[in-house]
Order: structure tokens, then sequence, then C-alpha cells
């Protein structure tokens, strides 16, 4: 069994970032000759050598590979993990706070523009003949205002309507991991626009629930920094089947900042973890539950057929 990549860091005494030493070849495995630009995590399992390993590394002295503290509950046929974030809460907060006024303001400010004209037709007319040039820009301008409002306004839908956390169920008897996603969650990847017309601000925005098999699907480590913060994220590629090179969808797995990551190796215990549950080696996992894994947001509601599927205690239920 291949060993534990190393979380080597060090310490740039010009800039205080940190930069991993290890290149991701050393800790990942390749899916064919033509994947060399994907590099995926091994999909491995837990044994007493490779907690060792992750307690040297760690500073810990644990007997079980470790959740990461996104476990949110488990039984004999699934677990289901959260990916909530505090920073998300704190963003959704900051854009509540701000775009609820920025909205107010935009819509008030039509308002009172039509009231304006409705009321002071003669005036209007008037301001046309003379100054039809200026006129003309202040029309623009609230043109302009009245299309940002319904933008600002679905913005601010969005967060206002966000679930409490976003949970990922990994059924090991069907070989089946079922997906909860926020629609604006990888907004960048797909089709921004459509976005608008479908979720408008006075339509509260809905999860997207996904269906895919645990062959499909690799994960990817990244690492990315800027002047203020770096972190570090699994994000899960989903292929069209075990063979093939073409993807059909991503999401996230964790994501933690990156000297929290390199302390505790969270983001790779944890794919350990999911890994070990599916290859049912439980033996040395911890099964501690989270049982707070939102701070606030709407509840998260299975659609009723998935919610069963993702129960199921052999593949022939499935099919049935």
């Amino acid at each position: 069994m291949t060993s534990m990549p190393a979380s080597l860091l060090h310490f740039n005494n010009k800039t205080h970032r940190l930069m991993y030493k290890k290149s991701l070849r050393d800790i990942v495995c390749k899916k064919g000759a033509d994947m060399r630009t994907h590099p995926h995590l091994i999909k491995q399992t837990i044994d007493p050598r490779l907690i060792n390993e992750i307690n040297k590394r760690t500073q810990s002295n644990s007997e079980k590979l470790s959740n990461s503290d996104k476990l949110t509950y488990i039984n004999d046929n699934y677990c289901e993990i959260t990916r909530n974030y505090t920073s998300f809460y704190g963003m959704n907060m900051l854009s509540i706070v701000l775009f609820l006024p920025i909205v107010i303001l935009c819509f008030a400010s039509v308002l009172f523009f039509i009231y304006d004209i409705t009321f002071n037709f003669e005036r209007y007319l008037d301001t046309w003949r003379y100054r039809a040039d200026s006129e003309l820009m202040l029309h623009i301008a609230y043109c302009a205002i009245f299309f940002m409002s319904f933008v600002f306004a679905a913005i601010l839908n969005y967060f206002i309507f966000a679930p409490r956390h976003y949970p990922i169920r990994f059924n090991r008897k069907t070989g089946k991991v079922y997906i909860c996603d926020y629609i604006l969650n990888d907004m960048s990847h797909k089709s921004t626009y459509t976005f608008w017309w479908h979720y408008p601000f006075y339509k509260h925005t809905k999860p997207e629930y996904k269906e895919y098999d645990w062959e499909q699907i690799q994960g990817i480590a990244f690492f990315a920094q800027n002047r203020h913060s770096s972190y570090s994220t699994i994000r899960c590629i989903v292929y069209e089947s075990l063979d093939s090179t073409n993807i059909i969808d991503t999401f996230n797995l964790i994501t933690t900042e990156s000297a929290i990551d390199a302390l505790h190796m969270t983001n790779h215990k944890l794919w350990l973890w999911i890994n070990s549950f599916m290859n049912f080696d439980d033996e040395f996992l911890e099964k501690s539950i989270n049982t707070a894994p939102g701070i606030w947001g709407r509840e998260v509601n299975w659609p009723e057929d998935m919610n069963k599927k993702s129960m199921l205690s052999s593949m022939d239920e499935y099919i049935l």
C-alpha cells in the first residue's frame, strides 16, 4: 500500500507565506497516460501503519482516523458528511447587510422617479424640451439602476435562503454518492446568465441534488494563496464512467486554511476516512458525530426519492 503523502511546509522569511515544499506528483496517482494534467489523490484505506505516520506528522497519538469533524450521520449502509464553513456564514451575513440597503435604495430611487413623472408631467415635458440631453442621460441612469436592483435583489435572495450546510451522502452498499449543492456554489462553472432568469428576486433559490457512482469520482488537491490568506481544497471530479476522461461535474469536498491543513492534515484525513468507509474498512475510523453542522439557514430536505435511495442496504433494492 502506498504511504501517506508528507505535507511539508516552509516559511519564506521575506514574505512569511506558507508554501508547499513537495510537488503534487509526490502525493497523487494518475488516471491513464492521457491524464497527466489531472493528478488524482490515491483511493486507499487506513491501516495502523498509516495512522502511525499521520500521528508522527501531526504530533498526535490517536488510535482512530479523524473525520475532521465533518460526520453528521453514520450507520452500516451510509454516512453523511457536512461541508459547512464558518466563512460561509460570515459572508452570508455580510452580504445581507451590504446588499439589503442597496436594494432598498435602488427600488426607492426608481419609484421616486416614476412618482415624479406621474405627478409632475408638465414639468417633465418642459425639461425634455429644453434639456433633452440631460434628461436622456437621467433616463439611462435610472434604467441602469432599475436593472441593477433586480441583480442585487437576486443576490440578496440567494444569501437569505441559503441552506444551513451542504451535505454529501456516501452509500457503500450501493456504491452511490448523493450531493447537495447550492445554486451559486459553482456559478463560475455553469450558465451564469440563466441564473437570473430561473431564480429572480421574488422566487427563493433551491439546492441542487445530484447522484453519482463512487467509481466515477476522483479527488484532486489544490493549494491557493493571495496576499491575505492561503487555503487548500480537495475538489472531486466526476467522470462520465470509470474508464472515461470526460468530466461531467465537479464539487468541493473540503476547504481548509493551508496552515491548519498542514498542521493537522485535515483534508487528507477526511479523504482517507471516506475511502475507508466506502471500502467497508471501519476498524480504525473515528465515528464521532457533529450534531450542529450549521449556524443558521434553511434546513436541508433531501428529495423523497433520493432520500430513500441514499438509505438502501443493497444494490438489489436500488434496482427495484
